[in-house]
């Protein structure tokens, strides 16, 4: 014959056990989430750090964006477009060897 009754109270703290340690897995994984978003996810500061290398401006730019779904000008560093509005704005992201396109 089984005796249950040993069982019941090891299973009832492994289970006390197990909810306890549930927010402290959120935490950590909270941490490492916003850890890892602040590596990859440039700030709009970084966006204004170094020139672009090309700015077209006098343009009919189409976004795509309901907010603003058309603007003038777009600005570009390396193969990514950094910054899209009004022929002023993009303009201030020009630098001595940006290559303006009107």
């Amino acid at each position: 014959m089984i005796h249950y009754a040993s069982v019941v109270p090891v299973t009832a703290r492994f289970q006390r056990h197990r909810k306890a340690e549930r927010p402290m897995r959120a935490a950590f994984a909270f941490v490492l989430l916003a850890c890892l978003m602040s590596a990859f996810i440039p700030t709009a500061s970084d966006a204004r750090q170094s020139d672009a290398d090309l700015v077209v401006v006098g343009a009919r730019v189409r976004t795509m964006d309901a907010a603003r779904p058309e603007a003038e000008a777009v600005a570009v560093r390396g193969n990514r477009i950094v910054a899209v509005g009004s022929n002023e704005e993009i303009r201030k992201l020009a630098g001595a060897r940006t290559r303006v396109v009107d």
